[in-house]
């Protein structure tokens, strides 16, 4: 049995609660510390300044590689890349991370308006079944081969997923999709099945908008 904490994640899980079978989630700062989605240094979202001015997506840049991948400016948040997502093992160990990730409706439970999401998308080093494994039951799985919008070829991979318990606010399942060229990585973890929640196809789009 694996343990399932959060401090900023999705609303199919409780703050700081023992539950079934999925792995621990939390958000770290770069100072060791742990908050809420509001308290995130360095968040790039939309900002103050007129919606005109600015561009209709936000881009979220891999330092690593020089890759990135676009989010729709509309109730998505980028976060600075001190902070980490990351879900973690009964041993404390990591098993899926994410740097700096965009996250969408953040705060959006009124139950937990300091631990919720709807959603989150960054980029990672662990496979498709890491972060599968570490959120719950894998219902269903798909895979297919796509080209990015600069030609190169690329796999796409996506499963919904069941999570052992839901708190407040919660979603039925979980829908993941990774889409992976080369060495590069990119996972966007989504509540499914319940109102506000993003479509399967929009989860896809943002992860196949990846740029080498």
């Amino acid at each position: 049995m694996t343990r399932l904490r959060i401090a900023q994640l999705l609303a199919v899980v409780a703050t700081l609660a023992v539950l079934g079978t999925t792995a621990v989630a939390l958000v770290a700062w770069a100072d060791g510390g742990h908050h809420g989605p509001g308290d995130a240094p360095g968040d790039r979202a939309g900002g103050d300044q007129p919606a005109g001015d600015q561009p209709a997506a936000a881009v979220v840049r891999d330092p690593r590689t020089g890759a990135t991948f676009e989010v729709p400016r509309d109730r998505w948040r980028v976060r600075d890349r001190s902070v980490r997502v990351y879900y973690e093992d009964d041993a404390g160990h990591p098993v899926a991370v994410v740097r700096g990730p965009a996250v969408f409706r953040s705060g959006y439970c009124a139950d937990r308006s300091q631990a919720s999401s709807r959603a989150f998308a960054g980029f990672t080093q662990q496979d498709f079944r890491a972060w599968a494994g570490a959120i719950g039951h894998v219902d269903g799985r798909t895979a297919s081969r796509i080209e990015l919008a600069d030609g190169t070829a690329a796999r796409l991979l996506s499963a919904r997923v069941t999570p052992a318990v839901s708190g407040p606010c919660g979603a039925p399942q979980v829908y993941v999709a990774m889409v992976r060229a080369g060495e590069v990585r990119v996972v966007l973890v989504a509540d499914a099945g319940a109102p506000g929640t993003l479509p399967a196809e929009r989860v896809e789009a943002i992860v196949a908008s990846l740029l080498l």
